[in-house]
């Protein structure tokens, strides 16, 4: 291995080179033997060559696991991170620990091509998905038609695959809040978003709240609270686990909540329950992570939103009518 070794710079060319071998060789049984014989073009010393070597072997390797489902790599991304393997290898060779470092820009795009893939079928594309893969595919052609040190080199098909996998989960989210209106009738899950739309409404309109509650709300909180709704027979909402939940996050944050709590609880208590609502209403897994990543972050490292806290925009309320039958 390389621990403890000071990182060797391999020249440029013979990274390429390397690069070039090992996508080109098909059949794993001749790449040691082609590898071997790409590096004997070049003067290097010969410690340099087995350090070469073996980071060309750890990128085969990673190429191999990103095209099976070792990984978990989603089948629809495969074609796109195919695209990408002579970037990846020469990413390994010139740095092995450029997989373990997040905001590269090429680690970043397959952690979004990853996430894209993740929410399109693996066959069967309708004619949006269709539309969106292909959108993708043309901006990775012309990235790769572009310098390679060019630092902007992936950021137009990094801002597309970005938004269109934000649009996807959205539109997933929904389809799955659709499911939800079949099984309960639309009738009364409008009059249940109404109700947790006029509650929310009237506990913190004119609040300061932390930013990222706003964000929470939108990623399936106030599909949650509707879910929560549904299931109290009695028709009242904000005393169940997920508002008194949302009002402590809220007040730990230093937001202005509805119910200011002497004794809130415990932050590893708010972001416990957090994550078991998120785990029940968030059909976006990526989404569902990044923001407990970020909410874990505010609770336990910053620990406070003071710096950044937004006012509540107000829901739209539905007229009132047929929502407000007893019937329901």
């Amino acid at each position: 291995g390389e621990d403890g070794m000071v990182p060797t710079q391999i020249p440029p060319t013979v990274v390429q080179g390397l690069a070039n071998t090992l996508v080109a060789t098909t059949n794993r049984a001749d790449l040691q033997p082609a590898l071997v014989n790409e590096l004997s073009t070049y003067p290097l010393p010969e410690h340099l060559k087995a350090q070469a070597l073996q980071r060309s072997e750890l990128a085969d390797k990673l190429l191999q696991s990103l095209g099976e489902d070792s990984l978990g790599v989603p089948p629809a991304a495969r074609p796109w991170l195919e695209m990408l393997d002579q970037s990846i290898a020469e990413a390994i060779i010139r740095d092995p620990s450029f997989i373990a470092q997040p905001r590269n820009p090429l680690r970043v795009l397959i952690d979004e091509l990853d996430h894209l893939g993740m929410l399109l079928p693996s066959r069967g594309l309708q004619e949006g998905e269709q539309r969106a893969a292909t959108v993708v595919r043309s901006l990775l052609q012309a990235a790769l038609k572009t310098d390679k040190d060019h630092p902007q080199r992936f950021s137009d098909a990094l801002f597309h695959a970005h938004h269109l996998a934000k649009h996807l989960s959205q539109r997933y989210q929904r389809n799955v809040e659709g499911v939800v209106a079949a099984s309960n009738g639309l009738h009364r899950l409008k009059w249940a978003q109404n109700k947790v739309n006029v509650e929310l409404n009237t506990r913190y309109t004119g609040h300061q709240i932390p930013e990222i509650v706003p964000r929470l709300l939108q990623l399936c909180w106030q599909a949650y609270l509707t879910s929560d709704a549904l299931d109290d027979d009695s028709g009242e909402v904000g005393e169940t686990q997920p508002w008194l939940t949302l009002d402590a996050l809220i007040q730990l944050l230093d937001g202005q909540p509805h119910n200011r709590q002497e004794q809130a609880p415990s932050r590893e208590t708010v972001f416990s329950n957090i994550e078991w609502g998120l785990d029940h209403a968030a059909f976006d897994a990526i989404a569902k992570d990044k923001f407990l990543t970020g909410l874990r972050q505010r609770l336990f490292v910053l620990r406070t939103s003071r710096d950044n806290l937004v006012p509540f925009v107000p829901f739209v309320i539905d007229a009132p009518g047929d929502f407000d039958s007893e019937e329901i």
